[in-house]
């Protein structure tokens, strides 16, 4: 299982220590701030998306909304 933090770039620092916290309970994590091709969600992954206000102007804002739908 896989742990996809999507965020927008401005929010890397919050995204990072997220990340930080879910690795320390055994889980592997991937950021996707929208700008890298990311592989797939397959069954049994997870996508959190962080919605703040940054993500309203991030430029792949319906790319990662799709994703976590």
């Amino acid at each position: 299982m896989t742990v996809f933090i999507a965020h927008a770039p401005a929010d890397r620092p919050h995204a990072e220590a997220l990340e930080r916290a879910i690795e320390r309970r055994g889980q592997f994590t991937e950021l996707d701030d929208g700008q890298t091709a990311q592989r797939p969600v397959q069954q049994g992954d997870v996508v959190v998306l962080l919605v703040s206000q940054a993500l309203t102007f991030a430029t792949a804002l319906l790319r990662m909304e799709l994703r976590a739908l």
